[in-house]
């Protein structure tokens, strides 16, 4: 996808990372599994637009290239500047060659291209993401017994259990998700999974209901690494 005249239109690219091997692939939000993101964000959008104002916020620290954004309760994009601060609802479209960083205390967030990104929640002891597409690299500094650090999928909710880095590749038109951890550990869990992952490891999820683990070989590194 990208930004058009402020709304989202389709477009072709390939990624050698995805463990299947169809080449190129849409990347219009289309597949049945982003389902589950299209009805967090909804919900999302709706509870922003009723709720007290915010007790949290990230920045948008850095961006590179065209970076777009969409407040909560609008349906209008603009072009993300840095330093923004980011709430509960924002929505960040990274367009072709383009990349951004989200900062929440001990939390960076770095989105690659062609990723669609929404803050779902984020309070006190709640940073909650919702990747519809894309490359996010997570990296937890810290995690306080009381915090919870998630990213919601088309694919599963991953949830950090130890500090460290993991990455994630969403796929849309049924490409799956690919989560890779490089340090740390986290937590894996959907319809029909429960599963820890550490440092080293990495698996493809395919699937919404129930949602299907592929163990695969760690992915070599490429400019997002």
């Amino acid at each position: 996808m990208r930004v058009q005249d402020g709304e989202l239109e389709a477009v072709e690219v390939k990624d050698s990372r995805c463990p299947l091997s169809w080449g190129a692939f849409s990347l219009g939000i289309s597949s049945r599994g982003v389902w589950m993101v299209a009805l967090l964000l909804g919900t999302v959008q709706a509870w922003a637009a009723v709720s007290d104002p915010p007790s949290r916020v990230a920045r948008l620290a850095q961006i590179a290239a065209q970076v777009s954004l969409e407040p909560a309760g609008t349906n209008q994009w603009t072009q993300a500047v840095p330093n923004t601060p980011l709430t509960t609802g924002d929505r960040l479209y990274v367009n072709h060659e383009g990349h951004a960083e989200l900062q929440m205390g001990e939390l960076a967030v770095r989105a690659w291209k062609y990723t669609d990104l929404t803050v779902a929640n984020l309070a006190n002891d709640t940073a909650q993401l919702a990747v519809a597409q894309g490359s996010l690299h997570v990296r937890t500094f810290a995690l306080r017994a009381e915090k919870d650090v998630e990213v919601d999928t088309p694919n599963g909710a991953i949830t950090v259990l130890q500090p460290g880095d993991f990455r994630l590749d969403v796929y849309t038109n049924g490409g799956g998700t690919l989560v890779t951890v490089d340090a740390g550990a986290i937590q894996i869990s959907g319809p029909g999974i429960s599963k820890t992952l550490g440092a080293g490891e990495s698996v493809h999820l395919v699937g919404s209901n129930p949602v299907h683990v592929l163990a695969q070989r760690m992915p070599g590194k490429d400019p997002f690494d």
